[in-house]
Order: C-alpha cells, then sequence, then structure tokens
C-alpha cells in the first residue's frame, strides 16, 4: 500500500483502541510464553514461517509451517493461534483476510470458554474454467483501456474509479440476500448429488442500461414476470420452451430493455437470485 494510504488505516486502528508495539522481538519460547501471560489470547500473522522459527518458539510444525488445528486454528499451545501465510505460506493475500476474520471468531470462543471451531464457510458455487465462447460475455462490461503500470500509478480517487471499471463482476451481486443460497445452507445442499460433470453455458445479457441478466442464475419462479404484468409492461417478460430447456426471456424475440421500460428496478427487487442485478 502507498506510505500515506497505510498511515491513514493504522490512525483507524490506533483510534479503534489498537497499540502498536514496534521493533518488537519475540524470538524464543520464553518470549511467547511471557506475551500469552500478558495477554489472553496471541494470533502469530507473520507471513511465511519456517521449520526453524516455529521450533525456536516452542511450537510444532508441519514441514515448513506452523501447525494448527485446521478447525480452530489453534496452535500446539493453548491460547495462541496462527493464520494467513504463517499457516498456508503460498496462499492468495485475500485468504490471508479471511484468516483474519476466522481468527477472530475462534480467539472469540476461546477467550468466552466455548467450543473453539473455525466458522463454516457459507454455501458457494464456482463456474470453474471459462470456455472460449463464454470470454466475450463475460468480459461485456470491463473496459477495454489500457492498463496503467503499477510503478507509474498513483492511487487517488480518479485512478481508483479508472481501473475499477476494469472489473469484469465475477463474483455475484446478490450473495449476501440470495434465498437459494439461504436454502442450501439451511437444508445442507450437496453439490455433487446430482452432478452430470457439465454446467449450463454462461451467458450475461446486459442489452437493458439498466439491469443485468444472468441466465445461470435464474430459477424459473416466474416473479419478474408478475412484476411486469402488475406494471402492465407492453411486452414484458415470459417462460419461453419446455420442460428442461425453458428460460426466461422477452416475448416475440425482443430486447431486454424492451420487455422491461417501467418495471427494470421492482423486478430486480424481486428476484430471489442474483439472476437480475442493476448495473449501477
Amino acid at each position: 500500500m502507498p506510505p500515506g494510504l497505510l498511515a491513514a488505516e493504522l490512525r483507524l486502528l490506533e483510534r479503534s483502541g489498537v497499540t502498536f508495539r514496534n521493533a518488537t522481538l519475540i524470538a524464543d519460547a520464553a518470549a511467547l510464553s511471557d506475551l500469552t501471560r500478558e495477554f489472553g489470547a496471541v494470533l502469530l500473522a507473520t507471513g511465511p514461517g519456517s521449520h526453524a522459527q516455529a521450533a525456536a518458539l516452542g511450537l510444532a510444525c508441519d514441514g515448513n509451517k506452523f501447525a494448527a488445528d485446521k478447525h480452530s486454528m489453534m496452535t500446539s499451545q493453548p491460547g495462541v493461534f496462527v493464520g494467513g501465510r504463517a499457516l498456508r505460506a503460498g496462499d492468495h493475500p485475500v485468504a490471508s483476510v479471511a484468516d483474519g476474520k476466522a481468527a477472530a471468531g475462534c480467539i472469540q470462543q476461546y477467550l468466552t470458554s466455548q467450543p473453539v471451531r473455525r466458522p463454516a464457510k457459507p454455501f458457494s458455487v464456482f463456474m470453474g474454467k471459462l470456455a472460449e465462447t463464454e470470454i466475450d460475455d463475460f468480459m461485456r462490461e470491463a473496459s477495454a483501456a489500457p492498463r496503467a503500470e503499477a510503478k507509474a500509478m498513483v492511487i487517488d480517487i480518479g485512478s481508483a474509479i479508472e481501473e475499477s471499471s476494469r472489473c469484469v463482476l465475477c463474483n455475484c451481486a446478490k450473495a449476501d440476500v440470495c434465498k437459494l443460497r439461504q436454502l442450501a445452507i439451511d437444508y445442507d445442499v450437496n453439490l455433487h448429488r446430482f452432478s452430470s460433470g457439465e454446467r449450463m453455458r454462461f451467458q450475461r445479457n446486459v442489452e437493458h442500461p439498466l439491469v443485468r441478466f444472468e441466465a445461470g442464475k435464474c430459477i424459473r419462479c416466474g416473479n419478474c414476470i408478475k412484476v411486469a404484468a402488475d406494471h402492465k409492461e407492453a411486452l414484458g417478460l415470459t417462460f419461453i420452451g419446455r420442460g428442461f430447456d425453458v428460460h426466461l426471456g422477452v416475448p416475440f424475440h425482443e430486447s431486454m430493455r424492451d420487455g422491461l421500460l417501467e418495471a427494470a428496478r421492482a423486478a430486480v427487487a424481486a428476484c430471489p437470485t442474483g439472476a437480475l442485478t442493476l448495473r449501477e
């Protein structure tokens, strides 16, 4: 991170009650024991560890990294937790951030004498590798502007907005409010129970200026069709085809723009999944 931005982040943490003790070496088991006596719990987030480092701190190691219980994130010493690249040296930075959140939950449980267990991962479905024929649809909303060289970039609001326009929207815009996802969690759905090894071709319809439609997330509930009818749309939406081939569309092969002249926002609000989302 740029020094100025990092300094601002650190100031926010200090104002929230965090105390930084820089240039403080924790080099051996005695020093770690002193730390655990001073604090109720310790999290090792040191970046890639080593066998020698773990041994010096009196902790069990697993190959060339710290060893920890996969459910509790606790090391061989009670009250000492580990996460991020100290636990998985080759992982991505975003995984380390997720580990920090999970470790906070485990430490809270430990300090309140509850069973310590890492929070379960939310139900997720991944498309996997895109076929060549799907790339164009996936890149349709991303800016084609050339990417600025990292060494020349100045992180200001203008640069951030320009770079964000390159996003290909690989996430689900309704992941946190998707009713289908919540039902999958409630009923402990097994993704592979009825899997044929094939998936629907990825499609993203962005012909409407306000609405994005991804057919692969549509569960054919009919909510958007009813909403369009309630708004007295001239064309509206309808189901096209029969059986397993049925899909959502606009009558007479017209565009989504023509089907949702007045009901676009209401249709998005009524969609229980991420099939219909706002492009704003």
